[in-house]
């Protein structure tokens, strides 16, 4: 595993204390009972306003603010905290599934890790592709999707099922998972016609001729790009198509409808409505099975209000059909490969880009990713405009066995740019540098804090003329000490 327990504290945040648990010492003023009734006071006042009209925007804002309080401390009455990692992230596995009723119903095509941050109000979502291919099982191995459906057939058990899958994707990304959520097709669609029609922004037109259809057969799935107000059917074929796209696609629509469903369930229209909220859980329980007790849903309720900025991350293999691949127009978060067919039976998989048939779980580069972009989600929201200059002496080159011609600044970058990191110039210095120096213009602290895993014995510096009024937020400048000497 990339991180062990020592490094990952090495990285922890010295300033940010864990989120502190509600105190619960109001409830000696207040009786449960109480709070409901005040809080369907409220409600009522509320809807009693709404469909008459005569509410002003004023009085709406206020009772609308007071019924958020209620509803809050009503929360916090029954809730548990729910479970954090070392990083204070709430970790999900999410899986779908076709359920009994489908052709290999117990697949997971959908598998993408959720990761909450209460202290840094953040949502991250990181997709892997179903056919990465992993070991299981005493030496016998297929695609990553497989595992549950292996493990439910053999025993007739979701959590024993779940937990299997669970272990293979703490293993491949090195992120420890607290909870898993399944959800099926068929709940999926009568989940989101319950909640109502999505509003999502298709990218592309997808024209699938292949998709599933009823007993065995296929039917065509057009879409056309642009924005579209779709139900639970459309929605859930949007989330699953992939013959006339790639999988690195599918995984991005299976989050954008993930944060579309999020937005909906926040918004105002539902969560003022009792007998709708009522509704939607009556729905989720038909829909979802899932680890997370109902006390701990009500925990996380307060770190959905306001809503987090959600950021979206796949690990991807459509940038290695890039001929000639370099920095500058790599796809980034590229860590699998399609393996050699004739290696694997001749079945299409994936492996670590770093791997080869005889060792598919090289998995420390998609570790080192997941790290990044799950306990540093800031990274984007900074967007720092970094530059990578190579300042180091020919001679220092040579004696570490790489020739002046080889593009060390460019391979820097290469590998930051995969990582996440927004590299927008690579080029040479004007002069050889002794040390290794990042010149942070912007004070932007996250960027460079995770220098720290792809740069080594770097000194920062706040200010240079000749840099800072080029238009980068951080230049790197490679020094003679670039390989530790």
């Amino acid at each position: 595993m990339f991180f062990s327990k020592e490094k990952k504290k090495s990285f922890k945040r010295s300033n940010i204390n864990k989120p502190k648990i509600w105190d619960k010492s109001f409830l000696s003023f207040f009786s449960f009972k109480a709070i409901v009734r005040l809080f369907l006071v409220f409600a009522l006042i509320f809807l009693l306003f709404s469909f008459t009209g005569r509410v002003v925007e004023s009085i709406k804002t206020i009772v609308k603010d007071v019924t958020w309080l209620v509803v809050d401390a009503t929360t916090k009455a029954l809730w548990e905290e729910p479970e954090q990692d070392e990083l204070w992230n709430i970790n999900f596995l999410l899986m779908g599934v076709g359920g009994s009723n489908h052709d290999g119903g117990w697949l997971t095509d959908t598998m993408m890790i959720a990761s909450l941050n209460p202290k840094h109000g953040t949502l991250t979502f990181l997709s892997l592709p179903r056919d990465l291919y992993v070991k299981y099982d005493r030496g016998w191995g297929w695609r990553i999707n497989s595992i549950f459906a292996y493990e439910y057939l053999k025993s007739k058990s979701i959590p024993k099922a779940a937990q299997a899958l669970q272990d293979k994707m703490e293993e491949v990304t090195g992120i420890p998972l607290n909870y898993y959520v399944i959800v099926d097709f068929a709940g999926f669609e009568n989940f989101v016609d319950e909640l109502g029609w999505l509003d999502i922004d298709v990218p592309d037109n997808i024209k699938d001729y292949s998709y599933p259809g009823p007993n065995y057969s296929y039917t065509t799935f057009n879409i056309d790009k642009w924005f579209q107000h779709i139900d639970g059917s459309t929605a859930l074929k949007y989330a699953r198509t992939r013959h006339s796209t790639s999988d690195f696609s599918r995984s991005w629509r299976q989050q954008q409808i993930i944060k579309a469903i999020l937005s909906k369930i926040m918004s105002w229209d539902i969560a003022s409505s009792p007998t709708k909220v009522k509704k939607l859980y009556m729905k989720f329980q038909d829909t979802v099975k899932t680890d997370v007790q109902f006390k701990e849903i009500l925990g996380m309720i307060k770190y959905m209000k306001p809503m987090p900025t959600i950021s979206s991350f796949v690990v991807n293999s459509d940038c290695w059909s890039t001929s000639h691949a370099n920095w500058s127009n790599i796809l980034p978060w590229c860590f699998v490969i399609p393996a050699r067919r004739e290696d694997f039976g001749w079945a299409a998989v994936l492996i670590p880009s770093w791997s080869n048939s005889a060792k598919v779980d090289n998995y420390e580069e998609i570790q080192k990713f997941a790290f990044v972009v799950m306990n540093y989600p800031e990274l984007h929201l900074e967007a720092s405009k970094v530059q990578i200059l190579n300042g180091i002496d020919k001679t220092v080159i040579r004696k570490n066995n790489r020739w002046y011609l080889k593009p060390i600044a460019s391979d820097v970058a290469f590998d930051l740019k995969n990582h996440s990191v927004n590299i927008v110039d690579v080029g040479n210095a004007s002069k050889t540098f002794e040390k290794t120096t990042v010149y942070n213009y912007s004070n932007n602290p996250i960027t460079e804090e995770i220098l720290d895993m792809f740069v080594n014995n770097f000194e920062v510096q706040t200010w240079d003329v000749k840099y800072s009024g080029s238009g980068f937020d951080m230049t790197i400048i490679l020094g003679n000490d670039f390989w530790g000497k």
